[in-house]
């Protein structure tokens, strides 16, 4: 038995009289019997019943003496970033930053440069999406598939530039007999009978913020007058239901302190126009909301939420329960092939930087060429690998370092360096996490 060894990487932990362990490397998931359970615990090998040194090898509870799981682990992570992510594209298209609303909690702080992108500097992404498609068949790892998605600002402000920007898109990947997917984060409140002919023609996944019951939402999602926005937005997804665009709406509904209590009946409004709803926190970034601080959850708290709230509303109305937990792929922030462009042409590698240009990776020059900076090779670099306290850690594969924008936004740092990490998950929260969804599964 000596030639095996317990994985670095299980957790183990008792819900309801049963006995688990969770292995955060191969997200494996598997009940217990007490002695075997018992082994675990004081990690001697010896007390592994031999018929079931097989399974436990297999979903890697138990791993070879001599392996390096760290470097399994950061294979992966590579593997993802540089590898399997070469053959995608994902183009973020930002043609303004202007808003038609003034929400408190914008993570985009309440300064946006007025600035509408032009056709010419439309014509320089495409050109810089013909190149970077190209380029991919030139060193032979061609890029097969790509995703756009509109944001903003509000996109739907910019309707010709994002009709042009399409159009322009389906005709370079069809050269290229490339796939194709788009999608977009709006508002809603601008729709008209043109953007919904726009979304059934090009297929575009739209995803659209609910605040809360009416008045909650009213005092939040409001119009640069203070009017609510919230009758609009519900008939537009009436709007888009009825003309056949439910299975092309994600309805994100925004949960704080003060609307949690109303959570099913947030969900019970809207839950019709949608075969995709889903619960999300609403984040304070210093700031940028800071006057929204109060009402936003603690991060200790979510794992009880999800867990008991939640899963139970999602189970009533029919959706399936999100996992909260497995093994984190890299973030777009250190990812090959994908980009962040706004109407200034600056280029970003996360869209929690946008708008702030010290965080810019490069710009798009008159040649549709990327020309970077020493940001990009900062952010490219960015892993794990940069926090020896990270390598230790047993929810490596759940974080892998952690979001990198948000210390650097909480910092107020404006030198590009990207070289934090931050914390996503704690034993306990994971736990927490664990427990809830085995009882739902039980």
């Amino acid at each position: 038995m000596g030639q095996f060894k317990f994985s670095r990487y299980n957790i183990l932990f008792t819900v309801d009289g049963g006995n688990y362990v969770y292995n955060t490397l191969s997200t494996a998931l598997a009940g217990l019997d007490h002695e075997t359970f018992s082994a675990f615990k004081e990690k001697d090998v010896g007390k592994i019943k031999p018929d079931m040194i097989g399974v436990l090898l297999e979903q890697h509870f138990l791993v070879p003496i001599q392996d390096r799981e760290v470097d399994e682990y950061l294979y992966f992570y590579n593997r993802t970033r540089f590898g399997k992510n070469s053959k995608s594209f994902a183009l973020n298209f930002i043609p303004s930053y202007n808003c038609n609303l003034a929400c408190p909690y914008c993570l985009q702080g309440h300064t946006k440069q007025a600035k509408n992108i032009s056709q010419d500097e439309i014509d320089r992404i495409l050109l810089f999406a013909d190149r970077t498609l190209l380029y991919s068949r030139e060193k032979d790892v061609p890029i097969t598939a790509m995703y756009v998605h509109l944001y903003g600002g509000e996109p739907m402000l910019q309707k010709n530039a994002l009709f042009s920007f399409a159009d322009g898109i389906s005709r370079i990947v069809k050269k290229y007999s490339c796939s194709v997917s788009f999608s977009m984060t709006s508002n809603l409140t601008l729709l008209d009978d043109e953007m919904i002919a726009f979304m059934a023609k090009y297929k575009i996944m739209t995803q659209v913020s609910i605040d809360g019951e009416k008045e909650d939402h009213d005092a939040r999602r409001i119009f640069k007058n203070g009017n609510g926005t919230y009758d609009i937005i519900v008939n537009n997804l009436k709007k888009l239901r009825d003309n056949g665009l439910k299975d092309l709406v994600v309805i994100r509904l925004n949960i704080d302190e003060k609307n949690i209590v109303n959570a099913e009946k947030i969900m019970a409004a809207v839950h019709a126009y949608s075969v995709d709803v889903y619960f999300g926190f609403l984040a304070s970034f210093k700031g940028y909301n800071d006057m929204f601080v109060e009402q936003c959850i603690a991060a200790e708290l979510y794992p009880k939420i999800v867990g008991i709230q939640f899963n139970e509303i999602y189970k009533k109305y029919g959706y399936q329960i999100p996992q909260p937990f497995g093994k984190m792929i890299p973030c777009s922030l250190a990812t090959e092939n994908k980009y962040f462009v706004d109407c200034f042409l600056d280029v970003y590698k996360c869209e929690l930087l946008l708008n702030n240009p010290t965080a810019k990776v490069g710009v798009i020059d008159e040649n549709g060429k990327l020309v970077p900076n020493n940001n990009f090779y900062r952010q490219m670099r960015h892993s794990p690998e940069m926090f020896p306290e990270c390598l230790k850690c047993t929810l490596l594969p759940l974080c892998a370092g952690g979001c990198a924008a948000k210390p650097y936004i909480a910092s107020a740092k404006n030198d590009g360096l990207l070289d934090s990490k931050h914390c996503m998950f704690t034993e306990s929260s994971l736990i927490t996490y664990l427990s809830n969804y085995i009882r739902s599964i039980a």
